[in-house]
């Protein structure tokens, strides 16, 4: 459609339809605008954390073989190629999406897994260090108790839960209790 200006008059290469020519084709005008609101923001969805299993939930829970995601895609596709086996509310897709959902939960674990412990590593690494500084002052005072008991015994005496753990290879489980 071409338009044109002359005298500040618009003029069209096509015509102006007769309203009343069209009859029933035409459009009634509106005097009514309306917007449309534009729609709202969809919210992202939050997947919920699920709800940790209570002592007796994980009780009652099967404790599936090693292997078992690969054993189950192992058989969705032998199964989709036997056709007289059916099993109620079971399907070879079913089956295939547990596995996949058991497959993605494992992988989440073990992902989070290595991740703690190389948060866990330098903190496991400085207790190491803690403990062996601590066992080696212990062996020390040890060795100045054994030096102290050639002059005085009582000393070896007041000190023998230390040397009774030495001995043993274990820590005392109590501190002795106090004479009175």
């Amino acid at each position: 459609m071409r338009v044109f200006f002359a005298n500040n008059v618009r003029f069209s290469s096509r015509p102006r339809r007769n309203r009343a020519y069209l009859g029933s084709m035409a459009k009634p005008k509106t005097t009514k605008h309306t917007k449309k609101s534009p729609a709202a923001p969809k919210k992202a969805s939050k997947k919920k954390a699920s709800a940790t299993l209570s002592r007796s939930a994980k009780q009652s829970l099967l404790r599936p073989r090693a292997g078992a995601v690969d054993l189950a895609f192992d058989l969705v596709t032998k199964w989709k190629n036997e056709r007289g086996l059916r099993v109620d509310q079971l399907s070879p897709a079913k089956l295939r999406s547990t596995a996949l959902k058991a497959r993605k939960a494992g992988d989440r674990r073990t992902k989070l897994a290595d991740k703690q412990a190389r948060q866990m590593q330098p903190i496991a690494d400085a207790h190491l260090l803690a403990e062996d500084a601590l066992w080696r002052r212990l062996l020390a005072l040890r060795a100045a108790i054994a030096l102290r008991a050639r002059i005085d015994p009582a000393v070896e005496q007041r000190f023998s839960t230390l040397i009774d753990a030495l001995k043993n290879r274990a820590a005392p489980a109590k501190p002795p209790a106090p004479t009175t």
